[in-house]
């Protein structure tokens, strides 16, 4: 990317977005599934479900960078 001119930085920022948005998909749908009510109440009774996506979101986040953070350790992959 640095022959087309591109910062190093930018390269990151959209790896980063791109997987954020991707996984608040599932976490918006995780956020639905634990708050749907049933007969036998929903899988998480006494939590505001916005708590639990911005938990979720938050974890999302959290897993996003260390994997990136993780990636600078390795130039590339050696198979055995």
């Amino acid at each position: 990317m640095k022959l087309m001119g591109m910062k190093a930085y930018l390269y990151w920022l959209a790896w980063i977005l791109k997987f954020i948005i991707c996984m608040m998909v599932s976490v918006a749908i995780m956020t639905l599934l634990f708050h749907v009510k049933t007969e036998n109440g929903s899988m998480v009774t006494y939590t505001n479900p916005s708590i639990t996506f911005v938990f979720l979101t938050l974890f999302t986040m959290t897993v996003i960078v260390f994997c990136c953070a993780m990636s600078t350790f390795f130039s590339h992959c050696k198979f055995p």
